[in-house]
């Protein structure tokens, strides 16, 4: 892997992280004063389970 992929690379996971701390707490606010905090738990936790799995195939 050359510097220059490395950097890419880095970069990238930067940019997701920047996304999901703006995003994320957005999306959880909504997402709890339509549907309720249980459902928001509902959610975060079916993805939680979902992501790994697809991560692996």
């Amino acid at each position: 892997m050359t510097d220059q992929s490395k950097g890419k690379v880095i970069t990238f996971s930067a940019a997701s992280v920047g996304t999901a701390a703006i995003a994320g707490p957005a999306l959880g606010a909504i997402v709890s004063g339509r549907l309720g905090l249980d459902s928001l738990f509902s959610l975060i936790t079916c993805l939680m389970f979902m992501f790994p799995l697809l991560a692996i195939m």
